[in-house]
């Protein structure tokens, strides 16, 4: 069940600052870098960025699996979330970096950048199933 803040963050693109934050990330691929990234600039506002992963992978010329690979992993770690609209149509989605990444500003420099990117490595490296703390 989504909370307050939850509804009330999906209901406007993320700041462009957390674009930084996402390629300097070291856990993510270039390829799951593109993907979000490419999330984050069909995001709207209120609708999220409601693509296929055909279409998507049309856009990025790779493969629709490759961009359900991506999207799994986000959802999986919380960079992304989803919301079915009904039969026939396409989901929409909302990306979004966990708490602990998160930054407060809006403008960040390049140390602040860095910082935020090694928080977000950290909480992949923990969720991934690989992590002792998984096991």
């Amino acid at each position: 069940m989504p909370t307050a803040a939850m509804s009330a963050r999906k209901a406007m693109k993320p700041p462009w600052v957390e674009t930084r934050i996402v390629k300097a990330c070291t856990e993510l691929t270039p390829l799951e870098k593109l993907v979000w990234l490419e999330h984050y600039g069909l995001t709207n506002g209120r609708p999220g960025a409601f693509v296929s992963a055909k279409v998507l992978a049309c856009r990025i010329a790779v493969s629709r699996v490759s961009v359900e690979r991506a999207r799994q992993k986000f959802l999986h770690l919380d960079l992304i979330s989803k919301c079915d609209r009904g039969n026939g149509r396409t989901a929409s989605w909302f990306v979004q970096l966990p708490s602990c990444a998160r930054p407060s500003a809006t403008r960040l420099n390049d140390d602040d950048v860095e910082r935020h990117a090694e928080l977000l490595t950290e909480w992949i490296v923990s969720r991934s199933p690989t992590s002792p703390t998984n096991e």
